[in-house]
């Protein structure tokens, strides 16, 4: 299974996210601004993700442990759910809302780091408030973040060189890797 995986998977960064200390509330986060000082600069908010994690501004997420995150490259194009089949010896696919914004406090003005800033996608596995696991698109643009949601029936597949944001259950994926 690992050579399967790494064969279209090719590890790109590795790194852990403190614990949350506070409930997380999405709608106070997400919010679209790119003037200096902004937590993270968001250019753009899309309807998807909007109906389904901004819908209802008093969905609070609890607080998380500790986790580790890597990042992972694709080298070929494939769908949510084929991503999904590939991973699940691997990794956990899924990462909390308020860990993927955490991700990207680390790069609030798209500074290098472990999320891609150079025109590729990075897709995020996230359960929305009704506890559906749905797929982010997080994109830097010029000057801001641009996040989407689509449902895991998808079928369009995303792009080589997209970067896929996923926990780690501590199986070893093999090759070059960098910790933050």
């Amino acid at each position: 299974m690992e050579t399967r995986v790494t064969a279209m998977l090719e590890p790109s960064a590795e790194f852990r996210i403190h614990p949350s200390k506070d409930p997380f509330l999405p709608a106070r986060s997400f919010v679209v601004g790119t003037q200096p000082g902004c937590e993270v600069c968001i250019a753009a908010i899309f309807e998807g993700f909007k109906r389904r994690f901004l819908s209802n501004p008093r969905w609070t997420l609890e607080p998380h442990g500790e986790l580790s995150i890597r990042i992972l490259r694709l080298t070929v194009s494939l769908t949510s759910s084929e991503i999904l089949e590939r991973l699940t010896e691997l990794a956990t696919p899924e990462i909390p809302l308020s860990a993927m914004f955490q991700i990207l406090r680390r790069q609030p003005t798209g500074q290098q780091g472990p999320l891609s800033t150079s025109g590729f996608i990075n897709v995020f596995f996230v359960r929305d408030p009704t506890g559906l696991l749905q797929t982010v698109r997080v994109h830097w643009f010029g000057y801001g973040w641009y996040v989407e949601s689509y449902p895991m029936t998808r079928v369009i597949p995303w792009r080589e060189g997209a970067h896929i944001a996923v926990g780690s259950n501590g199986a070893a994926i093999s090759g070059p890797t960098s910790t933050l």
